[in-house]
């Protein structure tokens, strides 16, 4: 009985030894078969896990070690974006008008029909349509100073009267011309201040010569454009802006202007340069003019515009850029008189298109001409004072 008893018991851990081998072959062959742990995942060699112990205490208390084999991982999949599209090119619309005066008899009108009668909105469009508009404020805006000893003529805009250029879409404006200081610094830096809280940018005067001289950098489309503004027209050089006096920038010597184009060069896809010159009056620029107006382009301004005959002046075509000489009045104290604006187009491949845009004033309100035979002989007469420039029937200005 006793050996029957031994004979079951050695049958049975036989059993269980039998069992327990088969156990340890099984998770051998499952830890070669399964994905290593996600923490040797990013190895960039064949990774070995952690060996796994199990523990047989059927047999001998012996440890039986299952080795994990190294298993190379295939590299993760690449997604490939799309390569970005390059834009389109854009063209933009730049405007630029003579000078506008909203004192003296303009200041009249204003106070007797309001601020919309000195130019009807219905006739604002190219302006407001433009991506910059621009032109010259022959005038201080400011409650306070007192006028100028001995100068015949001062102008002082009252500060709501800038309302109009804003609803107009004057972007901004030049000051450098003989009336900005008329009612003395206080009221100039007036006008600085005002022009700001109007959201109107402004060139060619500061509150010292540092700001006087520098640039403005205004967006057009998908390209930027560079102003800068100067006078060679200052009745006293006080008027100069100096290090510590504020003031407007002068350009008798046209160096310093010069200086200042090539750096704006940098900065900008272009370069307009807005210069108060010339003898009123007079339809056609004089040598000094045209000498200026070369050298700025020579530096590397693409338009040169003129203000303070108070006349139209013709068109010039010279190394590439652009030059007007005078653009007249535009909202000033005529009875009658024939103006334009200047409409130039960059055009998506980088070119500038120039054409006339024909208004008149009748007693200090603003219209567009719509008389054929009116609009025949301003192209004629255009360009006949132009230079190496012709008004096309579209009013296009073509070089010659």
């Amino acid at each position: 009985m006793k050996k029957r008893r031994n004979i079951r018991r050695a049958v049975i851990l036989f059993d269980a030894a039998l069992i327990m081998t088969i156990s340890v072959f099984i998770i051998y062959l499952y830890n070669i078969s399964v994905t290593p742990p996600a923490a040797a995942i990013n190895n960039d060699a064949a990774l070995i896990a952690s060996p796994v112990t199990l523990s047989s205490t059927g047999l001998s208390g012996q440890s039986l070690t299952a080795p994990q084999p190294s298993i190379p991982l295939p590299a993760p999949a690449k997604t490939s974006e799309p390569p970005a599209e390059t834009p389109e090119p854009k063209s933009a619309v730049l405007i630029f008008c003579g000078d506008i005066l909203l004192d003296g008899s303009v200041r009249g009108r204003i106070e007797s029909t309001g601020l919309d009668s000195v130019i009807f909105p219905e006739h604002r469009g190219p302006f407001i349509h433009a991506d910059i508009a621009m032109a010259n404020l022959e005038n201080s805006v400011s409650t306070r100073g007192a006028a100028m000893e001995d100068k015949q003529y001062t102008y002082r805009a009252d500060p709501e009267f800038l309302k109009l250029l804003t609803d107009m879409g004057i972007d901004i404006v030049s000051v450098a011309n003989n009336h900005t200081l008329d009612f003395g610094r206080d009221a100039f830096a007036d006008t600085l201040d005002y022009l700001t809280q109007y959201g109107i940018d402004y060139v060619g005067g500061g509150r010292d010569k540092a700001e006087a001289v520098l640039w403005r950098v205004l967006p057009a489309g998908d390209k930027t454009v560079a102003f800068l503004a100067a006078s060679r027209v200052l009745p006293v050089v006080d008027w100069y802006a100096g290090a510590s006096r504020s003031g407007l920038f002068s350009t008798y010597d046209p160096a310093e202007l010069n200086e200042q184009i090539a750096l704006a060069c940098e900065e900008a896809d272009y370069v307009a340069v807005y210069v108060h010159w010339g003898v009123e009056r007079t339809d056609m620029p004089v040598q000094y003019q045209k000498d200026m107006a070369h050298g700025y382009i020579d530096a590397g301004a693409d338009i040169v515009i003129g203000s303070h005959p108070h006349v139209l002046q013709g068109f010039e075509y010279y190394n590439g850029g652009l030059i007007a000489y005078s653009l007249g009045n535009f909202i000033f104290n005529d009875s009658k008189k024939d103006t334009a604006a200047l409409e130039i187009t960059i055009n998506p491949d980088g070119g500038l298109t120039a054409r006339v845009l024909p208004y008149e004033i009748i007693y200090r309100q603003v219209s567009p001409i719509t008389d054929g035979e009116r609009l025949e002989a301003m192209r004629d007469y255009l360009t006949e004072i132009s230079f190496n420039a012709a008004i096309g029937e579209d009013y296009v200005i073509y070089q010659q």
